[in-house]
């Protein structure tokens, strides 16, 4: 059975556009994901082993996102 994880309004700020006078600067960015996983088994056991840890996951979004730079909205999506 496939679970959904949902992260909300995550604002960070990036180095994102096409114009050089974008891209001086990080700009604010709203990020709204949905990832989907099996959690059938942290529900099963109760055991935080088998769950998956939203912290880590926020955490590498927020690394991805804040120490790379892009042109595109559409290539920040993408990633």
């Amino acid at each position: 059975m496939t679970d959904r994880i949902l992260i909300k309004d995550l604002l960070l700020r990036t180095i994102i556009g096409i114009n050089e006078e974008e891209r001086i600067e990080k700009q604010d960015v709203l990020i709204n994901l949905i990832l989907e996983a099996d959690m059938q088994k942290a529900g099963a056991s109760d055991d935080i082993e088998d769950a998956v840890n939203y912290r880590t996951i926020t955490k590498q979004v927020i690394g991805l996102v804040e120490t790379s730079r892009y042109l595109l909205v559409e290539r920040l999506a993408d990633e």
